[in-house]
């Protein structure tokens, strides 16, 4: 018999609970869910009402915790999602498991925690091993090499996409296939491999416009302009960004939308258009603080100060690169603090005070050689040994003579930083000799 709570049953309580949560849902993030306290009390209340039955609690848990997630609230999406592993885990219910820890990775990667993502997603992968779900398992290998990507552990991430292709191949999977295409130009890019990247991307854009997905169109879109803008090609860069945010405009697509602005800005950047990039920029930043997505806000922040080092504004430029590096040391972004600490090295050296300029520039090299070192390239060309597949030749060729060219000039490499290191050495030693002179002039007039 159900328990009797007030006046009615407990199964039809939970049916009315349940109709006024996703009434609520459907408004927004709803009273019940306004505040993060609410969320534990709000299960705990569901799970009462459903005689804390975890095989009737699991389904309805889970469905509100995907809902939430797909409305960009990651902070009740974690919760709840959390709580459904655990019932999950209870019930021994396996397939549900592993699409809950998948997702779990997802909504911690969205939310700029990669070290957590990839915990969720390696319990992924090891419960995969138990079902016969392919998609799922490829689905796992991307996600494990977007976070990696995210970390900027290069090697592991170009791995992981190697394999989620190879499976998407195995059994045709279009979609699968066209968003390993994105993932492994993404590595290139960050790499600044820009005609790799450019190839993956115009590929996986083929078959999105021949699916019609407009969401993937617009993300693509945005990465080749982005791509076309870092080999220098700004107008170029600037029409396929200009014709991703009017088409985001035109559908609302919001979650795209600050990422193609930001795009839009860096291309008025490079043409000289501050006050345009700016403005793009601002309105970008606007959204990913809302959004929660801290690596893309600490992005935007390191462009908005690199207008201001361009435009002559250098101790607002500081102001902006400083927040920048703080969110990507919080969330360990490798990549991102290189380039943040070259900024600001930049912006030292235009104000004059060259020891912090060097302070940093040190910084950003240390950095930016624990991202490109020879063992790494070694490991991605071994890939070829366990992926032979012909169509991928090419790409790995690359990395060979990649590997070759850096084993060849490992010791002109080495020689060119510690000319660097002393050449810096020498320049903020006429510093202080220059400043020292002008104080003694100073002392004798």
């Amino acid at each position: 018999m159900a328990k009797t709570i007030g006046n009615f049953t407990g199964s039809f309580a939970a049916v009315a609970w349940l109709l006024c949560l996703l009434l609520l849902m459907q408004c927004g993030k709803g009273v019940l869910l306004a505040n993060t306290p609410h969320y534990k009390a709000n299960i705990d209340s569901l799970l009462e009402a459903m005689d804390n039955n975890a095989a009737k609690a699991l389904p309805i848990i889970s469905k509100t915790g995907e809902e939430l997630y797909l409305k960009g609230n990651y902070e009740g999406a974690l919760v709840y999602l959390s709580q459904a592993l655990q019932l999950a885990n209870q019930t021994n219910n396996l397939p549900k498991k592993l699409s809950l820890l998948t997702m779990l990775g997802q909504v911690s990667y969205s939310v700029s925690d990669y070290k957590q993502a990839l915990e969720y997603y390696h319990q992924a992968l090891e419960t995969a091993k138990n079902t016969s779900r392919t998609v799922t398992q490829a689905q796992i290998y991307s996600g494990l090499s977007d976070a990696y990507l995210a970390l900027g552990d290069y090697n592991q991430s170009y791995d992981y996409q190697l394999k989620a292709l190879q499976i998407r191949e195995s059994t045709n999977d279009e979609v699968g296939i066209a968003k390993s295409y994105y993932g492994l130009g993404s590595v290139f890019f960050e790499q600044q491999h820009f005609e790799q990247a450019l190839h993956y991307y115009q590929s996986s854009l083929g078959t999105w416009k021949k699916l019609n997905d407009a969401p993937w169109i617009l993300t693509a879109l945005t990465a080749i302009g982005t791509t076309y803008g870092s080999m220098g090609q700004s107008e170029k860069a600037l029409s396929y960004d200009l014709e991703a945010l009017y088409l985001a405009n035109k559908q609302n697509d919001v979650t795209q939308l600050p990422y193609i602005l930001h795009s839009v800005g860096n291309d008025y950047s490079d043409l000289g258009m501050y006050d345009k990039a700016l403005e793009h920029f601002m309105q970008a930043l606007e959204i990913e603080k809302q959004a929660g997505d801290l690596q893309f806000e600490a992005s935007t922040l390191e462009s908005i100060g690199t207008v201001y080092i361009k435009g002559g504004n250098y101790e607002i430029a500081l102001t902006y690169l400083t927040k920048a590096l703080d969110l990507a040391v919080q969330i360990e972004a490798k990549s991102d603090i290189a380039k943040i600490n070259r900024s600001i090295a930049d912006a030292y050296f235009k104000l004059g005070d060259t020891q912090q300029a060097y302070r940093y520039l040190l910084q950003h090299t240390v950095m930016k050689d624990s991202l490109l070192t020879g063992e790494m390239i070694d490991k991605m060309q071994n890939l070829q040994n366990s992926y032979e597949i012909e169509k991928r030749e090419k790409e790995l060729a690359l990395l060979t003579t990649q590997n070759k060219v850096k084993q060849l000039s490992l010791y002109g490499t080495l020689a060119g930083a510690i000319m660097l290191l002393f050449l810096l050495w020498q320049a903020y030693g006429r510093y202080k000799t220059e400043t020292k002179a002008k104080e003694l002039l100073a002392e004798k007039n």
